[in-house]
């Protein structure tokens, strides 16, 4: 705890108060990480690591930061609880920034609780890695261990201090140059294989905005978000920022009416994607997810500059409920349209609007 450091707030990937590169067979357990200028654990190019039930408070910079390749399997990083990351350092400061560029499946980013963060919760990033990567490693029917990275059962809670914009609780993104990329590139180098599984998630704050849930960005593509649960105040719940073959499946999104304040709100948008005005590629499916809402004043399901075409996304059996009865009827909807006219235009079909029966 309490050490220092002097250089530029940018980038970092080096500078921690423990350093653990090239090794194997590592546990790293029952430790408190406090009071550092910069990161609180780095970790590089390490296999058979265990990181499970450590406090990382006041970090810094980011909290943990591991990266690997090919030669890095069999990571866990569990059961740890972070409050205060990027407390000095701004550069897109996050309580766990995990980095893959490996094609093992066993990478995993488990049961942690994050809190209290200038900026996000977890980045999840993976390498370059092709559309048929399953195809070719002879997976027909992928299920949840053919997943490269797993982000899952994590509590990320009051996520950002309203310093700063733009950000997910779970972001997820891909080691390659994808926006803008050529559809050869994209089908090439652009799918990252992440799994962000039955993850809690609630209340963020931002500067100005983008206090998002859930965000895959930069055109990153094969990302899944699977069975996670949103609600209290941010800015989007389910944000595909370009990129193909995403999938938002099975997730239940609560939006609740509590009283707005000057520097925070309730959720402003259930879905975010790919602006009409950007060239990049998109396409994403959406389907047996909940929407939640105990109303709809001051939220859209959708964003007006992003696109919703008839080809992508493609929304379907989905689950609609609001507790004021007037929100069937709101033009909320894709196009500024109602529920009803919404699915009648082909997308979100087998979609109904109906009481979830949660308790």
């Amino acid at each position: 705890e309490h050490n220092s450091y002097k250089g530029q707030d940018f980038w970092n990937f080096a500078d921690a108060a423990v350093k653990v590169v090239r090794s194997e067979d590592i546990n790293i357990n029952n430790c408190m990480f406090s009071h550092t200028a910069m990161m609180g654990l780095y970790v590089k190019d390490t296999s058979h690591i265990s990181v499970q039930q450590n406090v990382f408070y006041d970090i810094g910079y980011h909290g943990l930061m591991m990266r690997g390749g090919n030669m890095t399997e069999d990571i866990l990083l569990a059961n740890n609880y972070f409050d205060g990351c990027g407390i000095s350092r701004f550069w897109q400061p996050v309580c766990m920034w995990v980095h893959y560029d490996g094609e093992k499946h066993n990478v995993y980013a488990r049961n942690n609780e994050i809190t209290n963060t200038a900026n996000g919760g977890i980045m999840a990033k993976s390498g370059a890695h092709g559309a048929n990567f399953w195809a070719d490693n002879g997976i027909t029917d992928p299920g949840r261990d053919d997943y490269l990275l797993h982000v899952e059962f994590n509590y990320i809670h009051d996520f950002g201090q309203g310093i700063l914009s733009d950000y997910g609780a779970i972001k997820t993104g891909v080691q390659s140059l994808c926006d803008n990329a050529t559809w050869e590139h994209e089908q090439s180098s652009c799918h990252t294989y992440i799994h962000v599984y039955n993850n809690l998630i609630h209340d963020g704050k931002a500067y100005q905005n983008g206090e998002n849930f859930l965000y895959s960005d930069a055109s990153s593509s094969r990302n899944t978000f699977e069975n996670n649960i949103m609600y209290g105040t941010g800015s989007i719940a389910l944000y595909h920022h370009c990129g193909v073959d995403n999938v938002s499946k099975n997730n239940i999104v609560h939006r609740t009416a509590a009283p707005a304040t000057t520097d925070t709100h309730n959720i402003e948008y259930i879905w975010g994607g790919c602006a009409r005005s950007s060239y990049n590629f998109q396409s994403y499916s959406n389907f047996n997810n909940i929407y939640l809402l105990e109303n709809s004043a001051g939220m859209s399901f959708y964003k007006a500059n992003d696109r919703f075409d008839q080809d992508s996304p493609d929304f379907y059996k989905n689950l609609y409920w609001s507790q004021d009865p007037n929100d069937t009827n709101s033009k909320s909807f894709p196009f500024g349209l109602n529920f009803t006219e919404w699915t009648k235009t082909g997308n979100d079909s087998m979609s109904e609007w109906a009481n979830p029966q949660l308790e």
